[in-house]
């Protein structure tokens, strides 16, 4: 019999050509309440929160801004349900540039921001772990917080919120423009989001604070009035706006009530105003049974016969 075989090739099937898989750089990294404990390392943390702010970044350019950026936002907000994609539908032009507006795979969004929600939780935990109140923390739980508060996404800006101006801010004070915009953004999801405004007007006497748009908001919720509501939203920017979305479908409800009790009918145009949403959008969402006549007049309801 022949000798033991010397240099033995090994298989040159597939098994022996297998490629390393490569990793998303935000979904290797693990939580550190896990046990992941890399992003307690200053350097680290800042390297991932680079990583987070280029993929944010590119999303934006991605999807061509303005009201496409605002309808992917709200796709995957749980508050805003199928009413924001409506509304963004129905304030799309009818045509638009290959340019201006580029086309989206839903699954794709949702995955990406997901993803970038996921990180941001993963990158705030490492910095409250390795208890670090630094300018680096302040930038990077504020990034967090805007872009939480776009996407609408409750369980990551209100937590990031609250340790950044009862933790950070105290340790680290913030600048008094930063304090005031986020301060301004407390109040907003105490009224908007809580419908809490015993709460709102608490935290506004204790900090002794004054914004004339945030006010307005808080008096326009009180009074349930409709019309300053609606121009106070039309006046903020879009972290504002984000935050006063989340009262929009009961002041929408309450303006429609108020239509049905004082009126027998009203022009479209006047209702569309009222309502801050197209007559289609009444109609499909909320079920609005009026009718709608061929001259532009919206019956609600016909005077009783004497």
């Amino acid at each position: 019999m022949s000798g033991p075989l010397k240099g033995r090739r090994g298989p040159s099937g597939p098994w022996g050509r297998l490629k390393n898989v490569s990793q998303d750089p935000l979904e290797s990294m693990g939580l550190p309440s896990k046990g992941d404990n890399r992003l307690l390392d200053y350097r680290m943390q800042e390297s991932y929160y680079n990583k987070i702010v280029e993929r944010y970044m590119a999303f934006c350019a991605e999807s061509g801004g303005g009201s496409e950026l605002e309808r992917q936002f709200a796709s995957l907000s749980i508050q805003a349900g199928t009413v924001a994609e409506d509304e963004a539908s129905s304030k799309q032009p009818t045509t638009a540039s290959p340019a201006t507006t580029a086309p989206t795979n839903p699954q794709t969004t949702e995955k990406t921001l997901s993803t970038l929600l996921l990180a941001m939780r993963k990158l705030r935990e490492g910095i409250v772990a390795s208890s670090r109140n630094d300018d680096f923390s302040t930038r990077a739980y504020i990034f967090s917080i805007r872009a939480a508060i776009l996407m609408k996404h409750m369980e990551s800006y209100h937590p990031a919120l609250l340790h950044l101006l009862h933790t950070i801010h105290h340790s680290h004070p913030l600048s008094t423009t930063e304090a005031h915009e986020f301060t301004g953004y407390l109040l907003l999801d105490l009224s908007c989001r809580q419908q809490d405004l015993a709460q709102a007007f608490a935290v506004r006497n204790r900090y002794k604070y004054s914004d004339r748009r945030i006010d307005a908001v808080l008096r326009a919720l009180t009074h349930d009035n409709y019309h300053l509501f609606w121009r106070v939203r039309a006046d903020v920017d879009g972290y504002q706006g984000a935050l006063m979305g989340f009262a929009e479908e009961e002041m929408r409800v309450s303006a429609l009530k108020c239509l049905g009790r004082a009126y027998l009918g009203v022009e479209r145009e006047f209702l569309v105003q009222v309502a801050n949403v197209e007559w289609e959008v009444l109609r499909k969402r909320y079920g609005v049974g009026w009718e709608m006549k061929e001259d532009g007049k919206v019956v609600i309801r016909k005077p009783k016969a004497p």
